[in-house]
């Protein structure tokens, strides 16, 4: 990567024209790095680059020196290009010194839709001169992907990721090997849309013919062939689902989770939702300081009460982190006592809007992180220390704010766990009048009924995100 700026705003390089003019300047095949990298293509706007892009870019970058560290230099090092959809994505690119190309969305049909084009306009100028990665951005690593895809890349034209959803296989994530036949493939998907406006994905698989390549007559539940030669000749490869995960595969018990190489966030609720699942099952990086930023955390042992009780705690669980100034860990999982469902488990993130309120900036002002935070930034957080916080002898709200805020030893710890909130007979917060910023904090809805793919944390009245809320009182309107 260059150390100044991006190369996407140096002056002293001539105009790129095209994407695969771009490439070439950049990466030539011939006379430059060697061997040439790995192409990384991604799709983005402006508030992806801030989250999910720069997550990837930083495995990236992590993935680059541990390899060259590993191989001396010998093997292809990856490099991460994102198709801008906005000028303001290249600016934040430029910021972050990412590879950004934004030409595409100056030439869009019309008729095609803003997500599609630069992904398939990407893929039928390049593919008939190299090999190309198509990486979603609400793709997340964790692990050396290579070893895997190494020896599947010498046999196989196009490596992808199973779906399990619908006839198709997911083309967020994809390998193509450089060819003519499947640069021709995406052409046709081109033609299709400019008829008929519809995802790439489905029309990629309908040129290649995967409907009939189930391993039943009946796609439901049954799985696509791991192996198959698509219609137009190309040899397919679909990847261990064990390793290369899909979120809406999280209740398939065949599925390890333990080895995965990625998760790709593929349904869920919104952008929001998609970032905070990756932070809860570990494949986010320090993205802008997240896990090395000095902070210091509040959270609570565990949660368990009627929806009202429930309610009540967390809106004055978030009251504290507010007037403490802390992040809030949240429980992996609430029970609820009072629900029709059979199940009355859930996790925090589908019993709370909790990925709303992870969003810097959020509404609300205050500070959420995922439940496993600590474990997650080992490394920096070893050794420092962890005070609880009793609930049970304050009668009022005004009392533990006092006591959290003024007390010497709990000023001085860096994470603040509050226990005894269920203690018979001294559940004093049921009572506790709060801020109306906090009041105006509800469950997530429909918890009689079990989170699905895209309802993980539905929201009331068809609203899609958190309420516009007051602004908290001042601390001494409260204590």
């Amino acid at each position: 990567m260059p150390a100044q700026a991006s190369p996407r705003t140096r002056r002293d390089r001539p105009r790129v024209q095209t994407f695969l003019e771009y490439l070439d300047a950049h990466f030539p095949l011939s006379g430059g790095q060697t061997p040439p990298p790995h192409i990384w293509i991604t799709l983005a706007e402006t508030q992806y680059v801030r989250t999910g892009v720069a997550n990837l870019d930083l495995f990236v970058r992590q993935l680059n020196s541990e390899r060259s560290a590993k191989f001396g230099g010998t093997e292809p090092q990856t490099r991460l290009v994102v198709l801008c959809l906005d000028d303001e994505c290249l600016r934040e690119c430029g910021q972050r010194q990412i590879y950004a190309y934004g030409g595409y969305e100056r030439v869009r049909p019309p008729q095609v839709m803003r997500a599609t084009w630069p992904k398939v306009g990407a893929f039928i100028d390049v593919l008939p001169h190299r090999a190309l990665f198509f990486v979603d951005a609400d793709v997340s690593f964790r692990a050396d992907p290579y070893p895997h895809l190494e020896p599947l890349m010498e046999k196989f034209d196009i490596l992808a990721q199973e779906n399990e959803a619908l006839e198709h296989f997911n083309t967020g994530w994809l390998w193509m090997r450089r060819g003519e036949v499947v640069a021709d493939a995406w052409r046709a998907v081109l033609v299709a849309d400019l008829h008929v406006q519809s995802r790439d994905q489905v029309f990629f698989n309908e040129v290649l013919g995967t409907r009939e390549l189930r391993t039943g007559l009946d796609w439901t539940g049954s799985r696509l062939r791991t192996e198959f030669t698509a219609r137009n000749g190309l040899r397919v490869k679909i990847l261990d689902p064990s390793l290369f995960r899909v979120y809406h595969l999280e209740g398939r018990t065949h599925l390890s989770r333990h080895d995965s190489i990625f998760l790709h966030t593929t349904c869920a609720d919104d952008i929001e939702m998609k970032l905070y699942i990756a932070k809860v099952e570990g494949y986010w990086q320090d993205v802008d300081g997240y896990y090395t930023r000095s902070r210091k955390l509040i959270s609570i042992e565990h949660l368990a009460g009627s929806r009202e009780d429930m309610a009540q705690l967390f809106r004055t669980l978030l009251t504290l982190s507010y007037y403490t100034s802390r992040s809030f860990i949240p429980p992996g999982h609430v029970t609820f006592l009072d629900l029709a469902s059979d199940v009355p488990t859930r996790d925090s993130f589908a019993a709370f809007p909790l990925s709303h309120l992870a969003k810097e900036g959020n509404l609300y002002n205050v500070s959420v992180v995922e439940p496993e935070f600590i474990r997650h930034a080992t490394s920096i957080w070893l050794g420092r220390s962890v005070l609880n916080g009793n609930m049970r002898p304050h009668a009022s709200l005004a009392s533990l704010l006092r006591h959290l805020t003024t007390e010497p030893t709990l000023l001085a710890a860096d994470h603040v766990r509050l226990i005894h909130a269920d203690w018979t007979g001294h559940q004093h917060w049921r009572a506790w009048i709060l801020p109306e910023t906090a009041q105006s904090v509800d469950l997530c809805d429909r918890l009689d009924e079990l989170p699905t793919c895209d309802q993980i944390c539905p929201f009331a009245e068809e609203r899609r995100g958190l309420k516009d809320p007051p602004p908290w009182p001042p601390m001494d309107d409260v204590v």
